[in-house]
């Protein structure tokens, strides 16, 4: 075997356990077998894809793993509370999902004015070699 058909493989090795992972995921909102089969083989053909799109977009925007986080909470949530034995219905559960999403986007977009003001704010003038002007009369100062 060469090694690229090694790593092609490993890769689809890789990418079936992540799909058996999720079937615990996919078991606590419904139990509807379109729903098990059409989601296991989206998390077989685009986990990769959207693993890189996740973090790429948790790189540049910050506090975004927060977000995830609370909306892994909530799923985990359902599961035990369903394991135990309690019904939490389904229109609840995803308007608890767009609730955090809306909040999320809110948050999002009030960051967004903020990083705009910061950028408005006057800089610092520069010397050609990267040092503030500030900073070089500080120097010759002490000096």
């Amino acid at each position: 075997m060469t090694r690229l058909a090694v790593v092609v493989v490993l890769v689809g090795v890789t990418d079936l356990s992540f799909a058996l992972d999720s079937i615990g995921a996919v078991l606590a909102l419904s139990h509807a077998p379109l729903l098990f089969v059409s989601s296991q083989a989206a998390s077989m053909l685009l986990l990769r894809p959207l693993y890189f799109a996740l973090a790429t977009t948790m790189a540049s925007v910050g506090g975004l793993d927060q977000a995830l986080a609370l909306v892994l909470v909530l799923i985990g949530g359902k599961a035990l509370l369903e394991a135990s034995g309690v019904e939490v219905p389904l229109s609840s559960f995803v308007a608890a999902l767009c609730t955090v999403r809306v909040l999320v986007g809110l948050w999002l977009c009030y960051r967004g004015r903020d990083a705009e003001a910061s950028l408005q704010r006057p800089l610092t003038k520069m010397t050609p070699s990267g040092a503030s002007r500030e900073a070089l009369r500080l120097e010759a100062d002490d000096e």
